[in-house]
């Protein structure tokens, strides 16, 4: 409608309407509900205006084009549009008609037959719903569910098409329109992504280039996903990382971590930096996880879970307890208040069968909290050392 009213006096105006139908087309024809702009766009090429008979065979050859496109589309009223399309073919050639519509007929039958499944899954979906945050409603639940269902539907490959990028195009589809309603849906994006990654990859081995190209749309889906409602969100950041990393695009898998880090702003970073370690250690080793957990330490807003992650990789992956133990008593100078992070080191420092040690460590524990929580700490470390070690507790005890 706009380029329209805009540029109706102007010589290109054909083309430019033309090409603003394509492009309308590639970005809704698949909805179940496009097909007044199939309609709209075949009235408008057959206004238009040819001279010689190769201008006319040119604008019969675009008509026809345009009509066998919508009529093996799966969308409402598609039966008017084959019998406008049979109509049409006879009117140019008798002979060729019933041999182009034979042909067709098998794809016209398929789209219908699609269409009217589709017609009955989307009846009660509400595609007008803004999109807001989560919000738990029942309304909001059911609505959801009945999404999840047309895009489990979708996945069954109704179409019945051998085409690989068929299936994903419908499919992916589908999640789009999906998430124009429930875009603050961290689940939405991360089950879109992972379909897109899985067919990627199943079409590698038949297409190198092409499921290269797809898990590149990977990449892209991830980057809106942030760029858009997931901004903040660390699900969507670790599962970014989490691909990329399986791509050995480990500077790509760093700027992720970095930019999550950098959006959270005052929030608290320590779980953005036990992901981070994490994935350093896997992709290039302890020294990587190190240099990490150094900038966990100079960051202001990052909480004692990073230090007792870091202990406890170090720990685990280079059998060292020195350097846990020097963590933990790095970490204990800022968090000596915390009684979680208190409990953490203790439940490290009794499976290392060091008695005296420990009881030394419960008793500078229980010494280092404030007084309002010394009593609940003293119940809690007294019933963490009955769980793991029955003669440790006692010996504390007495």
């Amino acid at each position: 409608m706009y380029v329209r009213e805009t540029k109706a006096s102007l010589p290109g105006f054909r083309e430019k309407m033309t090409q603003a139908y394509e492009f309308a087309l590639s970005k809704v024809g698949q909805d179940i509900g496009s097909t007044q702009i199939w309609v709209d766009y075949i009235a408008f090429l057959r206004t238009g205006e040819a001279s010689g008979s190769f201008a006319e065979n040119q604008k019969i050859a675009s008509i026809r084009r345009v009509y066998q496109r919508v009529i093996a589309s799966p969308i409402l009223n598609i039966e008017p549009l084959w019998k406008e399309y049979n109509q049409f073919e006879n009117n140019i050639n008798k002979v060729l008609a019933k041999r182009l519509c034979e042909e067709k007929s098998r794809d016209f039958k398929n789209a219908l037959r699609v269409a009217k499944e589709a017609d009955v899954l989307f009846r009660d979906v509400d595609k007008g719903i803004p999109s807001v945050p989560p919000g738990n409603l029942v309304s909001e639940q059911q609505q959801l569910r009945l999404w999840k269902k047309i895009i489990a539907w979708e996945k069954t490959n109704p179409f019945r098409s051998d085409n690989p990028s068929v299936v994903k195009k419908r499919v992916m589809f589908t999640y789009e329109q999906c998430l124009l309603v429930f875009g603050h849906h961290p689940d939405i994006w991360y089950e879109a992504a992972h379909f897109l990654t899985e067919s990627a990859r199943a079409l590698t081995d038949k297409s190198e280039t092409l499921g290269k190209e797809w898990l590149d749309e990977v990449t892209m889906f991830y980057e809106r996903a942030i760029g858009l409602f997931m901004g903040t969100n660390h699900f969507l950041y670790f599962a970014y990382a989490d691909f990329e990393q399986s791509r050995m695009h480990y500077d790509k898998c760093h700027e992720v971590y970095a930019r999550l880090v950098k959006a959270l702003g005052d929030s608290d970073h320590s779980l953005a930096y036990v992901q981070y370690m994490r994935f350093a250690r896997q992709a290039e080793g302890m020294k990587a996880a190190r240099l990490v957990f150094k900038k966990a330490r100079e960051d202001p807003h990052c909480s004692y879970p990073a230090f007792v992650a870091a202990a406890l990789m170090e720990y685990t992956c280079s059998k060292d307890k020195n350097i846990a133990i020097k963590i933990f008593e790095l970490g204990l100078k800022r968090f000596a208040i915390e009684i979680e992070y208190a409990k953490a080191y203790l439940e490290f420092m009794i499976p290392l069968n060091e008695d005296n040690n420990t009881r030394v460590l419960f008793e500078r524990l229980i010494g280092g909290l404030p007084e309002e929580k010394s009593r609940f700490g003293h119940g809690l470390f007294t019933s963490t050392l009955l769980q793991c070690s029955v003669d440790l507790c006692l010996l504390i005890v007495r």
